[in-house]
């Protein structure tokens, strides 16, 4: 879909793998396993603190994933940090944009629609 032209949206991608599988078996596999993925043209980074996160979750059915414990938020959050610092100033022209995720969907959408405007992605 990238070579014909078309937009193509990801909810997890390289850098969730990263985070997610860092935090359980370290850097070295994660990093080995996606490094043939091309990088994106704008990674939307979702900022929000774990707590929060969790209190969201609970709000839905009061049901977590084995991975939706504070701990493991803590540290997923750290690594996700980690691997967004090293990627934010790339020479692969890659544009990391910061997201508030504790504003409002339609806040989040606004902004998210704007900036892709606004980067000429979306005409």
């Amino acid at each position: 879909l990238l070579k014909a032209g078309r937009i193509v949206v990801s909810d997890r991608y390289f850098f969730s793998s990263l985070a997610y599988q860092s935090a359980s078996c370290g850097k070295e596999i994660p990093r080995l396993v996606n490094s043939p993925f091309p990088l994106p043209e704008v990674l939307f980074y979702f900022e929000i603190n774990p707590e929060i996160s969790l209190k969201r979750v609970e709000s839905r059915d009061g049901k977590r994933e084995i991975y939706e414990k504070i701990d493991y938020q803590k540290k997923t959050a750290a690594l996700y940090d980690e691997v967004i610092s090293e990627y934010e100033n790339n020479p692969d022209g890659m544009k990391i944009v910061r997201v508030d995720a504790t504003k409002s969907i339609e806040e989040i959408s606004d902004f998210i629609y704007n900036t892709l405007i606004n980067l000429k992605i979306l005409r």
